[in-house]
Formats: C-alpha cells, sequence, structure tokens
C-alpha cells in the first residue's frame, strides 16, 4: 500500500510538474507577442501551439479576433471583454479575471494578413481531432488550397483512423487539391479525377485556373471535363431546388 501510495504522489507530481512546464512554454511564447516584428510573432505562434496548453485555442482565437492585449504596466499578455468605454482583463494563460481598466492601460497586439492566414490554419489544425465531426469536417473544409507538406502527412495520417464518411471525403478534398496545385501533370490527373463532381466553389475555381494556365494537353482537357461536370451537376441541383421551391409554393397557395 505504501508502495503504491508513493507511486501515486509521484505520477500526480510529475502530471504538475508538466503542466507547470507547460504554462512556462505558453507564457515565453506570448511574451514574444510584444515584439513589433511580425515575424517574431509568427515564431511565437509556432511555440504556441507547440506548448500543448490546454489555453493555446483560446488564445489563438483571442489574437486573431483582435482581443489578445498587453498591459503596458507590466507587458502581461491578456484577453480583453469591452465593458462599455473600459475593457475586463483576463489572463491569457490562466484565464484569471484581472479587473477592469481604461484603455489607455493596455495595447492591442497587431497582426498581418499573413499572420492572420497562419492563424486560421493552425486554429483549423487543433480542430482535426475534435471529438465531434462536425468540428473535423468544418476544419478540413477550410484548408482546401493552404496547406502545407507537413499538415498533408498529418491529414493522411488522421484519414487512416477516421471513422466519418464526410470527413474522409474532405480530406480525400484537401489531399487531392494540393495535387491539383503542384504543377505536375501526371499529379494533376490524379487529382482532377479525385475532384471530378466536387461542388465545392473553391474546387471549381481551381480546375478554371488549371484549365486556363496548363500547358499540358491531357491536363486541359481533363480540368474541362470535370469543370463541365461540376457545371452541370450545379445546374441541376439549381433546378431540383427551384422545382421543389415552386412544388411547395404551390401546395400552400
Amino acid at each position: 500500500m505504501k508502495k503504491l501510495f508513493t507511486l501515486l504522489l509521484a505520477v500526480v507530481g510529475l502530471t504538475l510538474t508538466s503542466a507547470h512546464a507547460n504554462s512556462d512554454v505558453l507564457t515565453d511564447a506570448l511574451d514574444k507577442l510584444t515584439s513589433r516584428s511580425f515575424d517574431d510573432k509568427a515564431l511565437a505562434i509556432e511555440e504556441i501551439v507547440n506548448s500543448g496548453h490546454e489555453s493555446t485555442g483560446r488564445v489563438l482565437e483571442a489574437l486573431l479576433a483582435g482581443d489578445l492585449y498587453y498591459r503596458k504596466a507590466d507587458k502581461r499578455i491578456v484577453m480583453v471583454s469591452k465593458e462599455d468605454r473600459k475593457f475586463r482583463l483576463f489572463d491569457a494563460v490562466t484565464n484569471e479575471d484581472l479587473g477592469v481598466v481604461g484603455k489607455r492601460k493596455v495595447k492591442k497586439i497587431g497582426i498581418n494578413n499573413q499572420l492572420r492566414g497562419q492563424l486560421k490554419l493552425e486554429i483549423s489544425a487543433l480542430a482535426l481531432n475534435h471529438p465531434d465531426a462536425a468540428v473535423r469536417l468544418q476544419s478540413i473544409e477550410g484548408m482546401i488550397g493552404k496547406v502545407d507538406a507537413s499538415m498533408l502527412v498529418t491529414l493522411k495520417s488522421l484519414k487512416a483512423g477516421e471513422s466519418d464518411d464526410r470527413v474522409i471525403e474532405a480530406i480525400d478534398t484537401v489531399l487531392s487539391f494540393a495535387l491539383l496545385q503542384s504543377g505536375d501533370p501526371n499529379q494533376q490527373l490524379l487529382a482532377i479525377t479525385g475532384l471530378e463532381g466536387n461542388l465545392n466553389p473553391i474546387v471549381l475555381g481551381g480546375l478554371k485556373d488549371v484549365q486556363a494556365s496548363s500547358s499540358d494537353p491531357a491536363v486541359k482537357k481533363a480540368a474541362q471535363k470535370a469543370i463541365r461536370t461540376i457545371e452541370a451537376r450545379v445546374d441541376m441541383f439549381s433546378y431540383l431546388e427551384t422545382l421543389f421551391f415552386g412544388l411547395s409554393l404551390g401546395s400552400i397557395l
């Protein structure tokens, strides 16, 4: 019994130490967001993601929404909630309520369009392991045309363990679209086969771009065929929607 108690204490101690270490990593990364350099902020975002802290998602979303500030007095990173003409502050790491201050007591952490793109991708990546399939689906659909090589590897790995058919289909779309943008005619032909009939507007736009820019006759022909297939499906669904609306309206009248 004594050995078991000692073991439990050791496990609890390791857990607390790990949590403390994660908080330290996150705090150090957040401190770098006060830099004027957008490159420094990009590195800070990577470190925030790699911290593994439970507050990571909340911090990234606050930064993207323009709700992440630092307190001028001590440069403590905070999330803000507007109350009349003042701000209520919350510690970015612990979410501790730090009270209400005037706007001049804090300074907003600015980001540019490149950082916004980075944040959206990182937030989507965090949602990939969400227990709700609808959340995973929305996350993956937002990645079309925006993933790098490492994210493609991650998606392939996730697909192997995914059980929801809609999510699997969305992963296939992202992977195929990446091949479509590769510039390799053989890869593009494979991608076009996988994307034919897909009704996502981004897919249709990508196929039109390839059809217009490719110098490979086979790619141009395949892209044109896929475009016609998609546009025919869009017209069919539009017709069915109009027909259904007309029948519904007729039954009401």
